[in-house]
């Protein structure tokens, strides 16, 4: 751990997160095995966010951190570009509903906004962590916490009927 004057850092997981960030580049070029790579690069990051979960403080103060560190940027940076990406990409064929749609998307964070398809990261770890500080609240302090937690993701896996494993196996090998 390095001490920077504010928290102490956790050199592992700066590794961790510069492994994950190299994994999406050769992911994303479709280098080798990226097909596989590509079932866990992503799961890394909520894994290693997940670690550095702090759930400290009232839910309401953690919301505006979250607000701030990850739905601020994503409406920034979609919002901004948004209206230049659909007049090039509907070029002769857009229109006033279709303009709105996409905005609205993009403020209410669904669906994958199709310029800047890897902010979809930033909804997506904002609604996560919002999910699991208010399971926290409402759990009693108990050493069954990380069972139930355990429990939990696995219903929600279940419930979203997520298949990473079953694509792993059929990945190209």
């Amino acid at each position: 751990m390095v001490d920077n004057g504010l928290k102490k850092r956790r050199n592992s997981l700066d590794i961790a997160k510069g492994i994950g960030i190299l994994l999406v580049v050769w992911g994303h070029a479709y280098g080798p095995q990226s097909d596989i790579i590509g079932q866990f690069h992503m799961p890394l990051f909520f894994f290693i966010s997940g670690m550095l979960f702090d759930d400290k403080g009232k839910i309401s103060d953690y919301i505006k951190r979250k607000v701030s560190s990850l739905l601020i940027p994503f409406w920034r940076w979609n919002l901004l570009l948004f209206p230049l990406f659909y007049v090039l990409y509907y070029w002769k064929h857009w229109t006033v509903r279709g303009f709105i749609i996409g905005i609205s998307e993009i403020v209410f964070t669904v669906n994958k906004v199709p310029f800047l398809g890897a902010t979809w990261f930033l909804p997506a770890l904002f609604w996560t962590s919002i999910f699991w500080k208010v399971i926290l609240e409402l759990m009693p302090d108990n050493k069954w916490n990380d069972f139930v937690t355990l429990i939990i993701g696995g219903g929600v896996w279940r419930l979203l009927d997520l298949r990473m494993i079953s694509h792993i196996e059929s990945a190209e090998l």
